[in-house]
């Protein structure tokens, strides 16, 4: 089921105004303790209603915002003195009493209240002491039994049963009996839910009152006083388990302890963890069913592979799953870790004789990912070792010698896309992969700006590519004189990029030859030993384009922090600038072009949209060009953010409980179709299954909830325990409902997501039998399916035309199919499955 529900943006009254108002409260009718409470008390004096000392109450401070809960215990006098504490200064607390069970004296809040009414304290060791007086009486319990599931169930013994109040606090404790039996003592009249930490390792170590994952989604009942109250039972789910073995290979294979083993979920997300014992066991426990991955991370054996995927895979996108049933255990999941392999070999400068070079070597997969790295020594010999079974690029650094190449390649190339690959096998050991780097030469010029005369420009920074990535080969600054060299290079092709962050009267970067692009770039060619000279730039005046960004409304509200950027036509990123306390923003050292603008507030008010193109369109195709000359300055590019619309809700399973890690994808209709915004921020739901899309746009918005992590195309087919849907329970973006909504407007996008469609294993191609002739009877086998499909309907076809009425196992042919084939389509259907069609081989012709 969905809901939505519109309403315009109403003042909160939030929890603070809450806390001040019993604060308030406090002073009116509670004098003696608030005043305490304005400096923060010291602790609790416990008497019974004879005045004499409570020895041995537990008093408990729990946190109104934080996971914080402190027990202090009554001495001879009574007296609980609270002991220092960072987190005292500032938080609040709420203040329980504990006598001893069986003492005949009723617990309950310093104040007499329940928990959600009772006032919270200041903590200030060495304050005032609050007086409790502890009322005789008989204590309220909670008694039930805690079994595990199965046929007959399971008494567990040893399972630690906590009673807690609404607000959290930790009212009472009991462990079961060898029966699974508890019974917790000692409560004051409240509400209270439970919790099962559980150490018998078939079933759920920790659950919540009625079998919830997390206190928020716990279901809390209601206890009076001196009540005795029974038949709080609970079964405990099986929980859901992948063990194995890790060894190391040898010809017999090596047990590995201490080896870190993490499942991740098909979302992404981690679904548990957990280490080797001494034997190289593992057990993960898991949340539930599901298709994970494995990764084995060894961090202490150095003769096998530190970091591997499930079934020695070097990748996540490779590595191969492990499907569980929830409840079930996935047994025998064994890896034997491959021995790493090793590349060695010297690095050397050319000449007679050859120069030991002490370089850094550092060796990446072909795909361009950091594999290992090792360092030559005095004498140039390197080993890089650690290496899975692979092939592998070497990249070598010189920064030890200037005489000879800074950095090259394996085989002195000068990219990774030319470099010469080494392959290694498991536990092989690669020597004599030598280098000889040699002497390398220079391309050297100058940066002036422009004018008359031109101004030499220190402090530029001058970069050399040797191909079309980011991998640059030299770096250099320039001198006072405007004047640089890059050395150590290879001959080959270069282009030159300046980024200029020293002079804000010039533009801030550009190619060589006053090119925009990299594509544009005029190449400089060098050879062995001859320097390259006269390679300068003349660096054209900066424009800039300025203006103030403010929040709709009367009057306007000036933005700070918002990020304004400035990118060409063809989408580059040129510069940008944040705005400051008044919402001005200045973006410098721009070349002459055109460009787009595009304002996010993520860092400023959220009252107002994140993110927007010049003049309020939603993408940058859409986006007014600014175009500026050389030089130009351009004031007054103002804009104000509209009020922002917020999207929100809950996302829960069939039994109405909250979904987390579930991704919300929304779209925006812009020029009359739904794109999807990928540039915003959205955290998915949170534990108990809400989530919030802050800071859109005013707009039309459609919806998706995916449990994949990254978002998948929500095509029907997706989904990992649940089925993908759209708001308001479609199927499709097209089917979605759309959400309109206008400056400040917040919507309320609930969805109960059914579990995801499970696929037949195997289906077969139905056959038909029988004699091809009019008046003859032929009929139709489905075939076997896995599993069984509940129910079969079938469609007959003439002539490929479904045949009206024809919708049983077995058809009579009419003389309305002479001189066609028949064909029959069958289609399996089982509860939790996805229907399948499967269609027969055509027949022979009908005959008379």
């Amino acid at each position: 089921m969905t809901a939505i529900v519109l309403r315009g943006a109403p003042k909160r009254f939030t929890v603070a105004t809450f806390i001040t108002i019993l604060a308030l409260l406090a002073l009116v009718f509670v004098a003696p303790q608030a005043a305490q409470a304005a400096t923060g008390i010291g602790g609790v004096q416990v008497l019974d209603a004879a005045s004499k000392p409570v020895v041995g109450a537990r008093v408990s401070l729990t946190s109104t915002t934080q996971s914080y809960t402190f027990d202090f215990a009554t001495d001879s006098a009574g007296v609980a003195t609270f002991t220092k504490n960072p987190v005292f200064s500032s938080m609040l607390f709420t203040v329980y009493v504990a006598p001893k069970a069986g003492s005949g004296l009723l617990p309950g809040y310093w104040d007499g209240k329940p928990s959600g009414q009772t006032a919270p304290q200041t903590i200030t060791p060495g304050g005032a002491k609050l007086k409790y007086v502890a009322k005789a009486g008989t204590a309220a319990s909670i008694a039930g039994t805690v079994t595990g599931s199965g046929t007959p169930a399971v008494a567990l013994a040893g399972v630690k049963v906590t009673a807690l109040t609404a607000t959290g606090l930790e009212a009472g404790s009991a462990t079961t009996s060898s029966t699974g039996g508890y019974k917790v003592s000692g409560l004051s009249v409240d509400s209270y839910t439970l919790r099962f930490d559980n150490t018998n390792a078939a079933y759920a170590s920790t659950t919540w009152w009625k079998n919830k994952p997390a206190q928020q989604s716990a279901d809390v009942f209601p206890v009076a006083a001196g009540q005795s109250l029974t038949g709080q039972n609970i079964v405990l789910d099986k929980v859901t388990t992948i063990s194995g073995t890790v060894k190391g290979s040898a010809a017999t294979p090596v047990a590995l302890a201490n080896v870190y083993v993490t499942a991740y979920a098909d979302t992404g997300f981690t679904a548990g963890s957990t280490s080797t014992s001494a034997t190289g066991k593992y057990v993960l426990v898991l949340p539930a069913g599901g298709t994970y991955k494995l990764l084995f991370n060894n961090y202490q054996n150095d003769d096998f592979l530190s970091s591997t995927w499930w079934r020695n895979k070097q990748t996540q996108e490779t590595a191969d799953t492990i499907t569980v049933a929830s409840g079930k255990q996935s047994t025998g999941n064994n890896i034997v870790l491959d021995k790493v392999a090793s590349i060695s070999g010297t690095v050397t400068g050319a000449g007679t004789p050859a120069v030991p070079l002490m370089t850094s070597v550092t060796a990446y997969t072909t795909a361009g990912s950091y594999a290992g790295y090792g360092y030559a020594d005095s004498t140039g010999a390197y080993t890089v070792s650690g290496l899975p079974a692979g092939s592998y690029k070497l990249f070598f650094n010189n920064s030890s010698n200037s005489t000879f190449v800074s950095s090259a390649w394996w085989k002195n190339k000068p990219t990774m896309a030319l470099a010469d690959v080494i392959t290694v096998t498991s536990g092989q050991v690669v020597t004599g992969k030598n280098l000889t780097l040699p002497k390398g030469t220079s391309i050297s010029g100058s940066v002036k700006g422009s004018g008359s005369p031109t101004t030499p420009l220190a402090g530029i920074n001058v970069v050399a590519y040797p191909g079309d990535d980011n991998t640059y080969a030299a770096s250099a600054y320039t001198d006072s004189a405007g004047n640089y060299t890059l050395p150590g290079l290879l001959a080959g092709s270069y282009k030159l990029k300046f980024y200029n962050n020293a002079s804000t009267s010039f533009v801030s970067s550009g190619w060589y030859n006053n090119q925009p692009t990299r594509e544009k770039a005029t190449v400089v060619t060098l050879t062995a030993g001859t320097p390259v000279t006269g390679r300068s730039f003349v660096l054209a005046k900066s424009a800039s384009i300025s203006g103030t960004v403010t929040g709709a409304g009367t009057p306007a509200t000036p933005l700070p922090n918002v990020n304004v950027t400035a990118y060409t036509r063809a989408g580059d990123y040129v510069g940008s600038g944040f705005t400051d306390a008044s919402g001005q923003y200045v973006i410098s050292g721009l070349a002459a072009d055109t460009y787009r603008l595009q304002f996010r507030n993520n860092y400023s008010n959220q009252a107002f949209e994140s993110q927007t193109w010049w003049k309020n369109k939603p993408t940058a195709d859409l986006a007014d060009p600014i175009t500026l000359a050389a030089g130009a300055t351009r004031a007054g590019t103002d804009i104000t953010l509209a009020k922002a619309v917020v999207i929100s809700g809950t996302v829960t399973d069939a039994s109405g409980s909250g979904v987390s890690g579930v991704t919300v994808p929304v779209w925006r209709l812009v020029n009359g179709s739904y794109l999807r915004l990928t540039d915003f921020y959205n955290p998915g739901t949170d534990s108990s299954g809400r989530y919030t899309l802050p800071g859109l746009s005013p707009g039309s918005y459609k919806v998706g909830f995916t449990d994949y992590s990254t978002g998948n195309s929500l095509d029907g087919t997706g989904g990992v325990k649940y089925q993908d849907e759209f708001w308001n329970d479609k199927a499709t973006l097209t089917a979605a409902t759309p959400i309109p909504l206008t400056a400040g407007q917040t919507a309320t996008s609930n969805a109960s997501l059914s579990n995801k469609l499970l696929t037949f294993t195997k289906t077969a191609v139905p056959t038909v039998t029988g004699t091809t002739q009019v008046g003859k009877r032929l009929t139709a086998t489905p075939g076997t399916w896995t599993p069984a499909p509940e129910t079969f309907t079938y469609q007959w076809k003439s002539g490929g035309v479904a045949i009206s009425g024809a919708r049983s196992s077995s058809y009579v042919a009419t003389s309305a199919d002479v001189g066609k084939t028949l064909t029959v389509s069958v289609t399996g259907s089982k509860t939790g499955y996805k229907p399948v069609t499967t269609t027969s081989l055509a027949t022979g012709k009908i005959v008379p």
